[in-house]
């Protein structure tokens, strides 16, 4: 693989352990902190373990089996022994991948493998809200291996369990939605009128688009994929036209200053509005409201 790895912890290393950590309810067979160079990739490969594949930082798209998803940051894929997985990451800038592979062991009491079961029940990039509480188990988990503390073992232990159960909560608590390339022609449908509905009724808000991607449990890799797909254009410059277009007909009604309409717009300043507004129209407000009048002045004539 075409990488830089800034810290790559393979249990091997981890305190003179030859082979895979093993506990009683799996065995853990690597933890990596990977960095990516731009436009790196990892060829086609079967997983030899389950791996839990966090996206730390940057964009990648990953191929499990034949499908092509695409990831984010705070997107985390699940997957599993026997997958056939490659992917590479994005050619302007890099990708910081955290994973953790391990096998899961059967009992016959209610143990941790039936959480690994249930979050297997929805394979895909998911978008976690809890996002910071994943990178904060990671962040310990590296900081276990690399410190070389006492009994790190058993830390090791706790704080994959932690991971296995806050993911299992996240999925309970706020239903994620796993990506469905099979999913009907008629439920793409009204995935996209809902995200069109949302950026219609949401048009002066300037964070939108992020707030959307909460609102639907996707990330914003994979909106932006299913947009430009479905509609031919990108959802920013979709949103972008919509918001122009409603700070146009704000300016033609005259019932406000272009000061009120740019704090309606969320602009912090005039100037920032008008700089934007110029930017997409290739004049300034007062301007186009000038032609516009213009235009109506001799249409009436």
């Amino acid at each position: 693989m075409d990488k830089t790895e800034k810290d790559i912890f393979r249990l091997e290393k981890c305190g003179g352990v030859d082979g895979p950590l093993q506990f009683d309810d799996f065995n853990i067979f690597q933890i990596c902190d990977i960095q990516t160079a731009v436009g790196s990739t990892c060829l086609p490969h079967i997983q030899v373990c389950d791996e839990i594949s966090y996206v730390a930082s940057g964009y990648c798209r990953h191929t499990v089996n034949n499908r092509e998803l695409e990831l984010g940051p705070g997107d985390l894929l699940l997957l599993q022994e026997g997958d056939i997985h490659a992917y590479s990451t994005d050619q302007k800038q890099p990708a910081r991948i955290w994973n953790l592979g391990i096998v899961m062991k059967k009992h016959e009491n209610i143990d941790l493998t039936d959480i690994w079961s249930e979050l297997h029940t929805h394979s895909g990039p998911l978008l976690l809200h809890e996002a910071v509480q994943i990178e904060k188990i990671f962040v310990s988990l590296f900081e276990e291996i690399a410190g070389g503390n006492a009994y790190w073992e058993y830390a090791l232990q706790l704080y994959t369990e932690q991971l296995l159960l806050t993911l299992c909560r996240i999925l309970r608590r706020i239903r994620v939605r796993a990506y469905t390339p099979q999913s009907s022609e008629e439920s793409q449908k009204r995935l996209l009128y809902s995200i069109i509905n949302y950026m219609d009724a949401h048009v002066e808000e300037m964070n939108a688009l992020k707030d959307m991607c909460d609102i639907f449990h996707y990330s914003y890799a994979y909106i932006s994929h299913f947009f430009k797909k479905m509609m031919g254009t990108s959802v920013s410059a979709y949103y972008q036209q919509r918001r122009f277009s409603h700070a146009a007909e704000l300016l033609m009604q005259e019932k406000y200053s272009i000061t009120e309409i740019s704090a309606r717009m969320g602009y912090q300043t005039v100037h920032a509005f008008s700089k934007a507004f110029t930017k997409f129209y290739g004049m300034c407000p007062t301007q186009y409201l000038h032609i516009k009048h213009q235009n109506s002045e001799e249409y009436i004539v």
